[in-house]
C-alpha cells in the first residue's frame, strides 16, 4: 500500500469514519449540548467521547502540516473566477454515497480560505496552541456528557469563536484531504467521481439512482437530512418535551380539552415521524439491493 505522511493519513482515517457532512452534526449536537444544562443524548456517550478524541487528533496533525513548509502548495489554489461558480465537485465534495455538493459546501470559510485552507488553519493555530486547544475540548466534552453548563468563564464572544473554528477545522482538514491526499489504487480511496454527475440529464441521473424525479427527490432528502440530525427517536423526544413543559405551565389558560387534544397530536405524530422512519429505511434497503444488482450485472 502507498504510504502518505503520518499527519496526511490522521485526516484520512477521520474522514474514513465520518463524512463531513456526519462530523458536522456531531461537532454541532456536541457543542450545543456543552452550553445546555442536559447530557448529550443523540446516540451512547461513546459515540460522542471517541468523536472528539478524534476531532483532538484531527487537530493535531492539522497544525503539525502548519510546520512542513513542503505542504502549504498542496491543497491550495490561485485566485480564479472559475472556482466561484462550485461546479469543479471534485476541488471541495468527498467520496461518500448519499451526499451531495451541498453538504460538502465549506459554509465556515471565507473565500480566501476556500482558496488556501491552511490559511484557516494558521487562524486556528493563532487563536490558542495545542495545548490548550486539547483542554478546551476536554472541558467541552465533559459539560456534553453532563447535566452542567459550561463554567470555565467562557464568553458568549468566546464560545462563538470555537463553534466558528472548530468548524473551519473540519472543513479545511476535508479540503485537504480532497484536494492533497492524492489517488492510487494502493493507497488512499477514490474521491468524487464525474460519473456522479457526468453529462446525463438530471431525468437520467434520477433514475441511476433510483430516484423519483421531481418533487419527490427533494421530499426524500428532506426526510434523509431531518432522520441524520434529529436521530430516529430525537423527534418524539422533543415533542414531548414540548408538550409536557406546556401541560405543566401553571401560568398558561389553555383548557382542558385543548390540553387533551396536544397530547392527542402529540402520539398521532409520533406514529406519523415512526411511519416515516419505516419507510426511509425501506427505500434505503430497496437502493442497496439496487445497487448490488447493478454491480453484478458489470
Amino acid at each position: 500500500m502507498a504510504s502518505i505522511p503520518p499527519s496526511y493519513q490522521s485526516i484520512s482515517d477521520f474522514y474514513s469514519t465520518w463524512a463531513l457532512p456526519q462530523a458536522s452534526v456531531m461537532l454541532s449536537s456536541g457543542l450545543m449540548a456543552a452550553q445546555q444544562p442536559k447530557m448529550w443524548k443523540e446516540r451512547s456517550p461513546s459515540h460522542l467521547l471517541y468523536f472528539f478524541e478524534r476531532l483532538e487528533g484531527l487537530l493535531v496533525a492539522s497544525l503539525n502540516l502548519l510546520e512542513d513548509e513542503s505542504k502549504r502548495e498542496e491543497a491550495k489554489f490561485a485566485k480564479d473566477d472559475k472556482h466561484w461558480w462550485l461546479t469543479k465537485y471534485e476541488t471541495y465534495c468527498g467520496w461518500h454515497k448519499g451526499d451531495t455538493p451541498w453538504q460538502f459546501f465549506p459554509r465556515h470559510l471565507s473565500q480566501k480560505e476556500f482558496l488556501d485552507p491552511w490559511k484557516a488553519l494558521q487562524k486556528i493555530r493563532r487563536y490558542k496552541n495545542v495545548e490548550e486547544w486539547k483542554e478546551q475540548l476536554r472541558d467541552l466534552l465533559h459539560e456534553a456528557l453532563s447535566d452542567s453548563v459550561l463554567d470555565n468563564g467562557m464568553s458568549g464572544e468566546e464560545a462563538l469563536d470555537t463553534w466558528l473554528l472548530l468548524h473551519k477545522l473540519l472543513e479545511a482538514t476535508h479540503l485537504i484531504e480532497v484536494r492533497a491526499i492524492k489517488e492510487d489504487k494502493d493507497g488512499p480511496r477514490p474521491k468524487w467521481k464525474k460519473e456522479k454527475t457526468g453529462n446525463k440529464s438530471s431525468k437520467q441521473e434520477e433514475e441511476k439512482e433510483g430516484e423519483e424525479p421531481g418533487d419527490k427527490t427533494h421530499a426524500w432528502a428532506v426526510i434523509r437530512e431531518y432522520i441524520a440530525f434529529f436521530g430516529e427517536d430525537g423527534t418524539a423526544e422533543e415533542l414531548w418535551e414540548m408538550v409536557k413543559r406546556s401541560l405543566t405551565n401553571e401560568e398558561d389558560e389553555t383548557s382542558a380539552h385543548d390540553r387533551s387534544k396536544m397530547i392527542f397530536v402529540y402520539e398521532e405524530l409520533k406514529k406519523l415521524v415512526d411511519a416515516v422512519v419505516i419507510l426511509y429505511k425501506l427505500r434505503l434497503k430497496q437502493q442497496r439491493k439496487a445497487l448490488l444488482q447493478e454491480e453484478k450485472r458489470k
